[in-house]
């Protein structure tokens, strides 16, 4: 609205026409439309005056308020951050460790898989991840040293071997199917639907979940579920017979009573699973099955 103006009345070219127009509430005529000068103007210094202190008045609460906001948002992730780690009672701490423990003894999961499963088993109870991380860096570190001092071949090795030849006999044979025994059978049916699909024939399943890792990494006994695609006992029946043989082949001790209705146990394992998946995934199961052994 103002321009620039000067001490004659050609350069004094504030344009306060809006002005009078405002004020007076009437058209100005285009033939009587003028450039009002300093002399026209006597409120000229009042309202540049007000613009001034309006503007350095609003900015400065402006920028505070942005910079506020920011400060806020900062403020809000650090007490979320402050409010976990004083929720950190000792039993979300011990379930933390017991969780650590588990998944770094059962030689499935690396560093990352381990938070991931901590945060899954806590759900929404708020944690202190720096210090969770700390916890599975350390336990990580310890099962490294562990396992250098294993023996070349342990039992889970013998266990993977023994998988290997099911898998290769037409058997599927998976390890850590899933979390329940409908998740394991669930699986090994999916596997062989897929190698239907490409006229690739299976005999039946076997398979153990991670409630039975669960158990095992502490103790000496792994169960093993077995069955056949047909839903067929006798057939099922014949399916436990070739898992058990194989088992005991690799030299592992068993406690079964030779129906179907219960799973095999292996009695004498101990769990010593190095880090890494690739000899026991479903992938080399796959592999394995597509050029079975007949």
């Amino acid at each position: 609205m103002w321009l620039c103006f000067g001490p004659d009345e050609q350069s004094q070219t504030l344009v306060l026409n809006i002005y009078l127009y405002q004020k007076n509430q009437v058209a100005i005529p285009r033939g009587e439309f003028k450039i009002a000068t300093i002399s026209d103007t006597w409120m000229l210094p009042a309202i540049l005056l007000t613009m001034r202190f309006i503007t350095i008045s609003i900015l400065p609460i402006f920028f505070f308020s942005c910079n506020n906001s920011k400060h806020d948002k900062t403020n809000d992730a650090v007490t979320i951050i402050d409010t976990a780690k004083s929720a950190m009672t000792d039993t979300t701490k011990r379930e933390i460790i017991e969780q650590i423990d588990i998944s770094i003894k059962s030689g499935f999961y690396d560093k990352e898989s381990t938070f991931t499963n901590v945060e899954d088993y806590l759900y929404e109870i708020p944690f202190d991840h720096d210090w969770t991380k700390k916890q599975i860096d350390k336990a990580y570190a310890n099962r490294l040293k562990e396992q250098s001092m294993w023996p070349v071949v342990t039992d889970f090795d013998k266990l993977v071997q023994a998988f290997d030849k099911l898998n290769s006999s037409g058997i599927v044979a998976l390890h850590n199917a899933g979390i329940t025994k409908q998740d394991g059978e669930e699986d090994s049916e999916e596997i062989h639907e897929d190698l239907l699909k490409k006229r690739i024939k299976t005999k039946g399943f076997c398979y153990y979940h991670w409630q039975d890792v669960e158990r095992v990494v502490d103790d000496t006994h792994l169960y093993i579920g077995f069955g056949a695609f047909n839903n067929n006992n006798k057939d099922a029946l014949e399916i436990g017979k070739q898992v058990a043989a194989t088992l005991e082949g690799s030299g592992f001790k068993l406690d079964w009573d030779g129906t179907v209705a219960t799973r095999i146990e292996i009695t004498n394992i101990k769990w010593q699973k190095r880090f890494g998946n690739d000899n026991c995934s479903y992938e080399k199961a796959i592999n394995l099955l597509s050029n079975q052994k007949n």
